[in-house]
C-alpha cells in the first residue's frame, strides 16, 4: 500500500546517463559502456528510495490515523457500509489531503504523472537491457571475426577492402600480379605489401588492409 508514495523514485531509472559507468572490455574488445552496472546502481538507488518514501508513507498514514478528524469520518465511513480498515481509510485520508476535492484532484494528478514516470523508467531500463545485448552481439561478432582473420592469416591470407567497400581474402607473402582464377579479377601486390585490383577500365584502385 504505501509504496505508491514511492512511484515517483521509479524516474531515477529513466534518466541515469551512461557517462557515469566506466566501459566494459573483454578480450581487448570494447563493449561500451557497463550497461550492467548502470541497471544495477539504478536498481539500488531505486530500491534506497523507495524505502525511504514508504517510511514517509508509514509516517503520513500514522498521523492521520491519529487525527480525530480521520476518525470521525472513519467511523461515518462504517455507519455507511464502508468495508476499508482503519489504516487503509488512513492511507486515502492522507492521500487526498483529507478527502477535499483539491486534494483529490492532486491526487490524481500524482497518480497520472507517477504512471507516466514509471512508464519512462521502465522503457529507460528495457533500453539499457537492449544496449547491453547488442553490445555483447557486437563483441562476439568482432571475435568471430578476428578468429577467421586469425585462420587466413595463418594460410597466407589476409582481408583488403576495396573502395566500394566490399571485402577480398588475398594471399599476401608474394608480391607480383595475379588472376583470380573463379572472378577473374586481376590483383597486383607491390613489394610494400600494397594490393591493387584492376576494374573494369583497366584502372587500379588501392586495397585497404583490414575489415
Amino acid at each position: 500500500m504505501f509504496a505508491r508514495f514511492a512511484s515517483l523514485a521509479m524516474a531515477a531509472c529513466a534518466m541515469t546517463s551512461t557517462d557515469a559507468f566506466g566501459q566494459v572490455y573483454y578480450g581487448g574488445y570494447n563493449l561500451g559502456p557497463d550497461y550492467g552496472a548502470m541497471v544495477n546502481q539504478s536498481m539500488a538507488n531505486l530500491n534506497n528510495i523507495v524505502k525511504q518514501a514508504e517510511q514517509k508513507g508509514q509516517q503520513a498514514v500514522q498521523q492521520a490515523m491519529n487525527d480525530p478528524r480521520c476518525r470521525a469520518m472513519y467511523q461515518q465511513h462504517q455507519q455507511q457500509g464502508g468495508q476499508l480498515s482503519y489504516q487503509q481509510f488512513a492511507y486515502e485520508y492522507a492521500r487526498t489531503g483529507g478527502f477535499t476535492p483539491q486534494g483529490k484532484q492532486n491526487a490524481f494528478n500524482v497518480d497520472q504523472n507517477n504512471q507516466m514516470k514509471e512508464k519512462q523508467a521502465f522503457d529507460g531500463w528495457q533500453e539499457a537491457q537492449r544496449q547491453r545485448a547488442a553490445a555483447m552481439g557486437q563483441w562476439q561478432e568482432g571475435y568471430r571475426r578476428n578468429q577467421m582473420e586469425q585462420g587466413n592469416v595463418m594460410t597466407g591470407k589476409m582481408t583488403y577492402t576495396d573502395p566500394t567497400g566490399q571485402q577480398h581474402v588475398l594471399p599476401y607473402t608474394q608480391p607480383g600480379t595475379w588472376q583470380d582464377r573463379n572472378t577473374g579479377v586481376v590483383y597486383h601486390l607491390d613489394q610494400y605489401g600494397r594490393y591493387y585490383m584492376r576494374d573494369m577500365n583497366g584502372y587500379w584502385a588501392p586495397q585497404q588492409a583490414g575489415r
